[in-house]
């Protein structure tokens, strides 16, 4: 519960979902799943789409490097108002 990575995690998720959810309402999407959206082959996307794609994209490969790394680097931090935050942990916090 208190990992700076599951935090990381949650900010990047929820930054996506600001352009994400707006996205889903205004195309009446039923499942807000974006994995299984943008793993069909039944769309013909807009460039809208494939922004979000590509953000989405980003977003995962972020976090799933983070994991791997098991730290959060500050080149992984894409919004400033959220770079002390990660300060907070020290190398007595365990996973």
């Amino acid at each position: 519960g208190g990992s700076s990575l599951t935090l990381f995690a949650l900010l990047e998720a929820a930054k996506f979902s600001k352009h994400w959810l707006p996205f889903c309402k205004k195309n009446n999407i039923q499942d807000r799943s974006p994995q299984v959206y943008f793993s069909s082959t039944s769309h013909s996307w807009s460039d809208e789409a494939q922004n979000l794609k590509v953000m989405y994209t980003d977003m995962k490969s972020r976090v799933e490097h983070v994991l791997d790394c098991g730290k959060v680097k500050d080149e992984f931090i894409t919004c400033d108002q959220f770079r002390g935050i990660f300060d907070l942990w020290t190398d007595k916090f365990t996973r």
